[in-house]
């Protein structure tokens, strides 16, 4: 869950709802990567 909330003030609340359906939870670096 800390990883999750960590995401979405990178990230936003949309890109964790995309990570939610595309894989459960994968590292912060990877998503961070990912979207960079």
């Amino acid at each position: 869950m800390a990883e999750r909330m960590k995401a979405a003030l990178w990230l936003g609340p949309e890109q964790v709802a995309y990570r939610e359906v595309d894989r459960p939870t994968p590292a912060p670096d990877e998503a961070l990567l990912r979207v960079a």
